[in-house]
């Protein structure tokens, strides 16, 4: 399967699209879907988002009772991600202990969350690390512990990047990834908090230790809005990610808070394309009340063209809404008069782009959109 420049987008081209029926569907239309699929992937390369989802075609397969020597080698690919994923959710169970210990709230998002309760296999989703979120309030407890705990930050001063961003890099001695949030999105209004996700969080156990996760249709918000932007290599595990939450046998997805969530974060024009492709594509059988209310939704122009560039490939028009979301949170997140918020701001680029003096900072801050910018006409 060649990579063209639509592969690097979020919806899927016309072979990934056979690839991801033959993952979800079952029945003639599953069967038919691989048969094609079969076809495409002898004769040409696999993309790295369409490898991600051979352990998937796997277990789908094997469930159908379909024969066939390929078989082997995604069974190969089940196993590989099975083994890894268990390490991964192994290690990070003690961490969830502690942090329940120190009296520490903590939520379990994305990758491990989706295959604990949605998928309910660890090996048919790979994941590269594993995400959790804290509340804002304890986010410097979070940080200290997890120092303690010997895990390691991918940036010099951690807590500086708080006001500015959602999340942090941390790894630990085994080389185990995690995602520390304290914030759920990224994406969409600022200034909201997180507290209605807190609110209505499913609570569950990993290893009998007790943690929580998103509800089901704030899983799909948080699915779909990561799921609708470029990215180089074809975000396809959106489509069945999604398609596992509308599925389930045991979490109902709230039609109604999806829709009032969407527009309350102004994030109803991702999720407007996304549940189209999914009911049209994949006969998600989204009601069709909530694909009118998304469709229906006002939005702002500012809010088109920032997802107009988001679902694009041009890297320099991407730190236009990057620099907006900088100055609404000096806005809404920094403390104290504005030298002490420039202060904040000039911290959190230090420590993002790992410069080892802070009055250095308003050279880099110059000189990296000026190099973007000749790269991109060069």
């Amino acid at each position: 399967m060649k990579t063209s420049a639509n592969a690097k987008n979020c919806w899927p081209t016309k072979d990934q699209e056979l690839l991801l029926r033959a993952c979800l569907l079952s029945g003639t239309q599953g069967l038919e879907a691989w048969k094609k699929w079969r076809l495409v992937f002898e004769n040409d390369e696999l993309d790295k988002g369409s490898e991600f989802l051979l352990p998937l075609l796997y277990r789908n397969l094997q469930r159908q009772g379909i024969r066939d020597p390929l078989l082997a080698r995604f069974k190969a690919e089940y196993f590989r991600a099975w083994g890894h994923n268990q390490l991964s959710i192994g290690r990070v169970v003690p961490l969830i202990a502690s942090f329940t210990e120190a009296g520490i709230q903590t939520m379990i998002l994305k990758g491990a969350a989706l295959t604990l309760l949605f998928y309910e296999d660890p090996g048919v989703r790979p994941m590269a690390d594993i995400d959790l979120l804290v509340p804002r309030d304890q986010l410097k407890q979070s940080i200290e512990l997890l120092a303690r705990l010997g895990w390691k930050s991918k940036y010099p001063l951690p807590q500086a990047l708080a006001p500015f961003e959602h999340a942090g890099e941390f790894r630990d001695s085994w080389n185990q990834n995690l995602d520390l949030h304290w914030h759920v999105l990224w994406e969409g209004r600022q200034g909201l908090g997180d507290d209605d996700f807190w609110q209505t969080s499913i609570p569950f156990e990993i290893n009998g230790v007790p943690t929580r996760s998103l509800a089901a249709a704030d899983h799909l918000l948080h699915v779909c809005v990561h799921g609708a932007k470029w990215n180089d290599t074809p975000s396809l595990r959106w489509v069945t990610d999604a398609m596992m939450i509308i599925r389930s046998r045991n979490y109902g997805v709230d039609w109604d808070r999806l829709v009032a969530q969407a527009e309350k974060r102004q994030l109803t024009l991702p999720m407007r394309d996304t549940l189209e492709c999914l009911d049209t594509v994949f006969g998600a059988n989204i009601p069709s009340q909530v694909l009118r209310d998304v469709k229906s939704s006002r939005t702002s122009r500012l809010e088109q063209t920032f997802y107009e560039i988001r679902l694009g490939s041009n890297d320099t028009l991407k730190t236009v809404p990057v620099v907006w979301h900088w100055m609404n949170s000096l806005r809404l997140d920094c403390e104290g008069h504005l030298p002490q918020r420039l202060l904040q701001f000039f911290q959190y680029l230090q420590s993002l782009w790992n410069i080892k003096r802070l009055w250095q900072v308003p050279f880099y801050l110059v000189a990296k959109p000026m190099r973007r910018i000749y790269k991109s006409v060069e």
